[in-house]
Parts: structure tokens; C-alpha cells; sequence
């Protein structure tokens, strides 16, 4: 529970020392937030402050504390060691206490709050706490009108609530005061996608990739996966491959161009990109059932028949990899286990169509006109294609 008055928190900002996983980022944003505001004159204070803000540069933050702490015990207001007690708590995830800390700076400095404001808006995003952060950051552009963060970051809470219009409104306004924001525009296109005005996301991203800016390997997978709903499969397939030259480990982009191969037909190469997502996650079934796909379009009907397989035995229900199994079965005139499969398909998915006209044939094949003729009477009326 958060104390309701923040400097009567001060005292507990003592305890809680344990070193956790660090809010990667945060530290840094706060650096470079913070105006170094008037500390006391005297040589301890300005020490132990350095002595903080070093063990905070070598990640060690509940040692940095400990310097901060003696700070605070010198001069309670010190807006410089109150901020980076604050950071020093995010890193470790002791959010309660970090919002303490920012509170305590805001109320101390009413004027010259921005940094905190911030500091304390991209916690409660991490918290879910939307309609706090969007507070805060509309607090920040109010004290500074031109603050590209602040119109940003609300413009990020907007899109966690799912209000991608205010969300664009707000990008737009970060990019107008600030041209380089690319974080604006990245997001900005992420909420042109939702809206599916896909060409104003692709100006966006695109802008992303053309200035080299820190999410050009995102923009890269997301302007290929606009392109791929487009059917623009070779555009995608180039945005992909330079998505893999930037992060070799970006699973999703070698998953996507697996599927753009496979599109165009070019069923070596989606194996290829698909098997390479295996090696990363051997237990994705959906990578199996791609695979095989694009081995039974190969007819390749014995490594078809495996990869459903081994996507069956992650997922027992997946209808569709026991359906294409049956059917590469069928293929191969392994009428038994095809019958088998098709079965299991109507037992698990009753109105799956198809796989009534497959067991007809079946059925038919083998003699057993009166089974044969009810899997085609059922395949019609479930609206089976494949029924003449």
C-alpha cells in the first residue's frame, strides 16, 4: 500500500535492499531528464551523491541507495538523490517505493517536475495503471508545452487503452515538436496498422528504416508484415531478410518469410526459414504443420506425413495437421490410417466438411457404399467444395 503522504515514505525507502532484474532503460532516461538543480554547497552531500550516481552507472543500485540515503538524512528535499532513488527503485522493482520517491520530488518541486513526472508515468504504464500515467504526462506537457516526451508517452498509455485516434493525435504532436522522435513515429505507425490505413503505416515505419533509427529491425518485420496482407510477397520477403540481418535471432521474421516463400511457390526456402524456427522453439507445433505444407506441395509425402505428426504429438488437437496427415496418407494409399485420421477430424470437429468427403472416398473405394454415400450427403449439406 502506497503512503499517502510522501515524505512520511521516506523512512521505508530504507529497507527492501534486494538486487533484482534491472528496468532496462529507466536509469538512463532519468540521466538524461534530470537538470542538475541547486544541492547544498556542502563537499559530503556533493560526494555522496557522486558516489550514488557512480554505483548507479556500475547497475549496483541498492548500494547507490545507500549513498542516496545518507543524502536525504542531510537535506530531506534534495531533488537530485530523491529522482535517483526513484530510478534505483524502478531498476530493482520495488515500485511502490520508486513512486514514493518521484511523488515526493513533484510535491517538493512543483514547477520543476517534469523528470519525475516521467519517471514516475513509465512506471505506472508498467503497472497498467493507464489513466495515471496519462495524468502524468498531460501534467508534463502543461509545464512545457513543447515536451515531445510528454505528448509520446500519453500517446503510447492511449494505445495501451486502446484508443488509437487520441494515440495518433499525440504522436503527431510529439513529431511536430520533435522531427527525430522516432519512437513517435514507430508507434504512430503501429496504430495506422490497427486502423488498417496500411499505407500511412508504411510512410511511418518506413521513415523509421530510412533514418537508421533504434527500431529500424521492427519496423523492417512490421512493414513486412503489412506487405505480406497486401500480397506484396516479394517487398515482405526483402523486409524480412534485412529484419534477419539486423537481429539474426528474430524468430517471427524468419516464421513470416516462410510463409511469404511459400506464397510465391518457393516451398525449398520456406522449409528452410521454417526449420530454422524449430531450431529455435522445437515444440511449436504450428512450425511442424507449416513445414509440412510446404513438404506435401513438394510431394514429399513421407516428411509431410512426419512433420504432422510431430505436430499432433505437441498438440493432439490439432484438427488441421490431422486432417492434411490423413490426406498425405491418402496420397501414399495408406487408406487405413487416412480413414483413421479423417475420423478423428469429424469426432473432434463435427462440421468439418471435407473431411467427410475424403472418408467417402474412402469408404467408396473399399466397397461400403451405404457409409460412403452418408459422408457425401453430410459433405454436401456442411458446404464441402469438393463435392460434385
Amino acid at each position: 500500500m502506497l503512503s499517502h503522504d510522501p515524505l512520511k515514505g521516506m523512512d521505508r525507502m530504507k529497507t527492501n535492499r534486494q538486487l533484482t532484474h534491472c528496468f532496462k532503460g529507466l536509469f538512463t532516461l532519468g540521466v538524461l531528464l534530470l537538470s542538475p538543480l541547486a544541492l547544498y554547497a556542502s563537499d559530503t552531500i556533493e560526494d555522496l551523491t557522486q558516489l550514488g550516481l557512480q554505483q548507479m552507472r556500475q547497475e549496483n543500485f541498492a548500494e547507490a541507495l545507500s549513498y542516496f540515503d545518507q543524502v536525504i538524512l542531510l537535506d530531506s528535499g534534495n531533488f537530485n538523490a530523491l529522482l535517483q532513488m526513484g530510478i534505483a527503485y524502478s531498476c530493482l522493482q520495488n515500485n511502490d517505493e520508486a513512486i514514493i520517491a518521484y511523488s515526493t520530488v513533484i510535491q517538493l518541486y512543483p514547477e520543476e517536475c517534469i523528470p519525475a513526472l516521467y519517471c514516475r508515468a513509465v512506471v505506472y504504464l508498467k503497472l497498467e495503471y493507464y489513466d495515471m500515467a496519462i495524468s502524468d504526462y498531460t501534467r508534463m506537457t502543461e509545464l512545457d508545452p513543447e515536451n515531445s516526451q510528454g505528448f509520446s508517452g500519453r500517446g503510447l498509455a492511449y494505445s495501451r487503452q486502446g484508443e488509437s485516434v487520441l494515440a495518433i493525435e499525440d504522436y503527431t504532436r510529439a513529431i511536430e515538436i520533435d522531427p527525430g522522435n522516432s519512437s513517435a513515429y514507430y508507434n504512430r505507425g503501429k496504430e495506422y496498422s490497427v486502423l488498417e490505413l496500411y499505407d500511412l503505416a508504411i510512410a511511418d515505419w518506413t521513415w523509421v528504416i530510412d533514418n537508421n533509427a533504434p527500431m529500424i529491425a521492427s519496423a523492417l518485420y512490421n512493414r513486412g508484415f503489412l506487405y505480406d496482407e497486401m500480397h506484396n510477397y516479394e517487398q515482405a520477403i526483402s523486409d524480412y531478410s534485412r529484419a534477419i540481418e539486423l537481429d539474426p535471432l528474430h524468430v517471427s521474421a524468419y516464421n513470416n518469410r516462410s510463409v511469404s516463400y511459400f506464397h510465391l511457390g518457393d516451398y525449398e526456402s520456406a522449409i528452410v526459414d521454417q526449420s530454422r524456427v524449430i531450431e529455435f522453439n522445437p515444440e511449436n507445433a504450428n512450425s511442424y504443420f507449416d513445414r509440412g505444407l510446404a513438404y506435401a506441395e513438394l510431394e514429399d509425402y513421407e516428411q509431410a506425413i512426419s512433420d504432422y505428426s510431430r505436430a499432433i504429438e505437441i498438440n493432439p488437437e490439432h484438427i488441421t495437421a490431422i486432417f492434411n496427415r490423413g490426406v498425405q496418407y491418402n496420397n501414399s494409399r495408406n487408406f487405413d490410417q487416412a480413414l483413421i485420421d479423417f475420423t478423428s477430424v469429424i469426432e473432434l470437429y463435427p462440421e468439418f466438411a471435407d473431411a467427410y468427403y475424403y472418408r467417402a472416398v474412402i469408404y467408396d473405394n473399399a466397397g461400403d457404399t451405404e457409409k460412403a454415400n452418408a459422408d457425401f450427403e453430410r459433405a454436401e449439406q456442411l458446404g464441402s467444395n469438393l463435392v460434385e
